[in-house]
């Protein structure tokens, strides 16, 4: 299985994290969350897709997004083993280096404890790893394709 280093976003994540209330130009540009810096990403639209690129990059789409929360910074060694009680990084000895060495079903695991220690809902299913984008809590930047 393909490990990856971890990211958050606070959905409407991606890493997600949780849905925005009010319309964005009213919300601030950065909040921080149990102490991780979050900033604002706004809603809009853009083209996703290449049409000259690799098959699996088309067709060439325009999508909207809603605006949400990103975190500004990898996940440290130090956040994620305080929330799981564990640290899977090859390259220890800075808790402020990012974590490697994780699944993307442990980073969604990682983002439901998040989200439970934080007080909002888990987007992720353990048992399908489904996401609910109607929960409030911290989700991954990208969508698992399986």
């Amino acid at each position: 299985m393909k490990k990856i280093s971890v990211y958050l976003l606070i959905l409407t994540v991606f890493f997600s994290v949780f849905s925005l209330p009010t319309k964005a130009e009213y919300l601030p540009e950065i909040i921080i969350i149990g102490g991780i810096e979050m900033v604002l990403v706004q809603e809009g639209s853009f083209y996703m897709g290449s049409k000259d690129f690799s098959p699996d990059t088309r067709p060439q789409h325009f999508v909207d997004i809603d605006s949400f929360y990103m975190s500004t910074t990898e996940v440290t060694q130090e956040l994620y083993q305080s929330i799981m009680n564990e640290n899977p990084s090859y390259n220890i000895g800075n808790p402020a280096l990012p974590v490697e060495n994780v699944s993307w079903y442990e980073a969604a695991r990682f983002c439901n404890r998040l989200s439970d220690s934080a007080g909002f809902d888990c987007c992720y299913d353990e048992d399908t790893w489904a996401c609910d984008f109607s929960q409030n809590g911290f989700r991954l930047p990208t969508i698992f394709r399986g």
